[in-house]
């Protein structure tokens, strides 16, 4: 059909909407359909135009299935997190979960950064007191700026992410494991915090996507500042920055979940400053990381 498709454009619609009516009763995703459409287009790209009773039917199965936004990480959380992987000796895990919600970075774009991607303030001598980081593949890089850039200026995060990437050569990624294995460890540190992973019928678990709308919800919170906000998370419009914010829960999130998760989440963000000091100095004394649990337990 696709050889003759000015024949066929019917049938090539035809087959479409019958193969997305096959998916969407057995549970399979909005994307493998809306992937299947591109790579048809991307096969004769004549059809482009020509598939408008496919795309028709992808925008019926969106109103069935509206898409969801990722639960927001209040920073009494993200403390709390970022304290725990201290404790555990995973400082490259406080490192991203400091960059990713500081930065509102997504991800895959921390995924894929390397050392030479970040500028910290010891790169430039401490003549500036924020870190930058360069995204040369940026998701938004066919409608906005082609290469982006974040930027972190939190203090307490900022020594964090010092602390976990400071020492890495520019050829290094920022992260040597496979983003599951972030996410798993993340998970890890939510069950230690008595947290929910699992959804709830008050509550979506938190995952990576949660540092990114957490960092933008605290943002706007003590700035009240919508163009500083757009320009950090370096959304297109105001309309797509007053929705995701409105439908972000940072803010009633500890009130969901239960006491005892409430006072170790509070507990273990109390403890993070001390915990940067001496992790800071078991780096400079090249401690092994599997031993900073040991070290850092209360004496008794």
């Amino acid at each position: 059909m696709l050889s003759r498709h000015h024949e066929c454009i019917e049938e090539i619609n035809m087959v479409l909407v019958r193969f997305g009516r096959a998916l969407y009763p057995a549970g399979r995703p909005y994307n493998h359909y809306l992937e299947t459409i591109n790579l048809v287009v991307a096969k004769k790209p004549l059809l482009r135009r020509m598939l408008q009773v496919a795309w028709d039917y992808a925008f019926s199965w969106v109103k069935q299935e509206p898409s969801a936004h990722h639960v927001a990480m209040p920073f009494q959380v993200l403390l709390g997190c970022i304290s725990v992987a201290i404790f555990w000796g995973w400082d490259k895990v406080a490192g991203a979960l400091a960059l990713m919600w500081g930065a509102l970075l997504r991800a895959g774009e921390f995924l894929a950064a390397f050392r030479s991607q970040l500028s910290l303030p010891r790169d430039v001598q401490f003549s500036v007191n924020f870190a930058l980081v360069s995204i040369p593949e940026p998701k938004t890089r066919l409608t906005a700026a082609r290469h982006q850039v974040a930027k972190l200026d939190i203090p307490d995060l900022l020594g964090v992410v010092d602390m976990a990437f400071g020492c890495l050569k520019p050829e290094e990624k920022l992260w040597h494991g496979s983003g599951q294995t972030l996410r798993n460890r993340l998970k890890q540190i939510l069950l230690a915090l008595q947290l929910p992973t699992t959804k709830t019928l008050q509550l979506k678990p938190l995952d990576l996507g949660s540092l990114r709308s957490g960092g933008a919800t605290w943002l706007i919170s003590t700035t009240e500042q919508s163009d500083l906000v757009m320009r950090r998370r370096r959304w297109l419009n105001a309309k797509t920055m007053s929705i995701y914010l409105q439908e972000s829960m940072a803010v009633l999130y500890l009130q969901k979940v239960s006491v005892s998760a409430k006072e170790k989440v509070l507990l273990f963000a109390s403890f993070l400053p001390q915990l940067l000091v001496r992790a800071a100095g078991f780096q400079k004394a090249n401690v092994p990381q599997r031993m900073w649990n040991n070290l850092l337990q209360p004496e008794k």
